[in-house]
């Protein structure tokens, strides 16, 4: 089984109940069927994965989901999605360094 890393996922039963995955959760077969973000899983390993600045980071993420990452960081939710991901990228950089 699959395990969720650094984050929360909310998955839709098929009868409109939904269940909530927390950080280190295993993910039922059922659940992972219907997880379409492969950024959610813990690496095979078993440590949470880490949160990466890689080229794309942020490719296919939505603006609540990209807003929910600066809340963390307590950045400026403001802007569209390009604001969001440079603004996302720059903190990445910065703390990298």
């Amino acid at each position: 089984m699959a395990k969720i890393a650094r984050t929360h996922v909310h998955v839709e039963k098929k009868n409109g109940q939904v269940v909530i995955f927390g950080a280190g959760e295993e993910i039922p077969a059922w659940a992972t069927k219907l997880i379409t973000n492969p950024d959610v899983y813990a690496p095979d390993d078993g440590e949470p994965a880490a949160e990466e600045s890689e080229p794309g980071a942020y490719d296919g993420k939505s603006d609540d989901e990209l807003r929910a990452v600066l809340t963390e960081r307590e950045l400026p939710v403001d802007g569209d999605t390009a604001a969001l991901v440079e603004r996302l990228t720059q903190d990445d950089a910065e703390n990298q360094e």
